[in-house]
């Protein structure tokens, strides 16, 4: 429980590296879905206890409605930073180097896995994009307009 609110507050840094230094053993990752795909920096290992992540793109080719927002998102090219705090994640979207102009916040619950992830995973499926490290699991939910 300690360990999992210690993450959790370590991950209040961005993931597009505003407040993570850039870790060396990372690489480069891209998930590609129906109408989607994200590239992120992928850590391969732990320093201190503490992810870094690196730069995250977003790319939509269809407007979509993503998590519990109402508001249509745009088709386009988006960078992603996240907050984490407590047992949600607070997703932020903005244009590619317009990091304090927000197009579109939105939260994600954190579940709690049996099974541990030493390494960041996003994957594309059904619902959207799941997102999993140590033994901390969210999806966000991504529907696109037909």
């Amino acid at each position: 429980m300690k360990k999992t609110l210690s993450l959790a507050l370590v991950m209040i840094m961005a993931i597009t590296g505003v407040f993570a230094k850039e870790n060396q053993t990372a690489t480069n990752k891209t998930v590609k879905g129906k109408n989607v795909s994200i590239t992120y920096s992928q850590p391969s290992s732990h320093e201190n206890g503490k992810v870094a992540f690196g730069s995250t793109v977003l790319t939509l080719t269809k407007d979509c409605l993503i998590g519990g927002n109402k508001r249509s998102l745009k088709a386009g090219t988006y960078d992603v930073k996240i907050n984490a705090a407590g047992g949600e994640w607070v997703f932020m979207l903005s244009k590619p180097g317009s990091a304090n102009e927000v197009v579109l916040s939105t939260w994600a619950l954190v579940k709690h896995t049996a099974t541990s992830t030493a390494t960041l995973d996003i994957t594309s499926n059904s619902d959207g994009l799941l997102m999993e490290v140590d033994n901390i699991s969210v999806q966000l939910p991504i529907t696109f307009a037909n």
